[in-house]
């Protein structure tokens, strides 16, 4: 049995329930972790990407602005910081978000997906109301 203070079983745990669809009990495993260790930038990553998969949004953006105060240069959490902006209609906070995590990996082929897709819709001509 891993030692409940393991940070990697932690993690571990929580993404084999995310992989299961077993949402609550992810933010469960991950609140707990946060509880045992509020200064591992992982956990609230991971809780982010739970809870935004619940369509919790605001809790996810919480939980990765906290991630990114313990370690600015997480590139999980800007690349997931920039999906959700994506989600949220905003390319242009997308962009910014997915350019810095594509700084900092360079070769990273599914940061470069996202940074495209927000360059698309940042492209976009602005939706005009019809006259009456």
């Amino acid at each position: 049995r891993a030692n409940p203070d393991y940070k990697d079983a932690r993690l571990g745990l929580g993404v084999l329930l995310m992989d299961m669809k077993k949402y609550d009990e992810a933010i469960k495993v991950y609140r707990d972790a946060i509880d045992l260790h509020q200064d591992f930038a992982p956990y609230y990553n991971n809780l982010a990407v739970a809870l935004s998969s619940k369509g919790d949004t605001e809790g996810a953006l919480e939980n990765l602005m906290i991630a990114l105060q313990l370690k600015p240069d997480f590139v999980d959490a800007l690349r997931n910081l920039g999906i959700i902006m994506l989600d949220r209609n905003d390319p242009v906070q997308a962009k910014e978000h997915l350019s810095r995590a594509l700084r900092l990996s360079p070769d990273d082929k599914d940061i470069r997906q996202w940074l495209d897709k927000a360059l698309q819709m940042d492209s976009r001509p602005p939706i005009q109301n019809s006259p009456d």
